[in-house]
């Protein structure tokens, strides 16, 4: 989970981890508000499936508790 309150300016273009609902997906911080974060995704997996790349080329919003930061 991410904290929203701590994000800092610094943190736009920081990869992430999306994982729910048997979906694991990758991407990049773009904003966030007080709600959500908003994230390019760049890649997908679906449970028991093969990772591949999105051709999303808009952020969408996403639950603060569904990501985490990749190191």
């Amino acid at each position: 989970m991410i904290d929203i309150s701590k994000l800092t300016e610094a943190d736009i273009n920081r990869q992430v981890r999306y994982q729910a609902y048997g979906v694991t997906e990758w991407g990049k911080i773009t904003s966030w508000n007080e709600r959500f974060i908003f994230v390019r995704y760049h890649s997908r997996q679906v449970e028991g499936g093969d990772k591949h790349q999105r051709t999303g080329s808009k952020s969408e919003a996403t639950s603060p508790r569904d990501l985490e930061f990749c190191e």
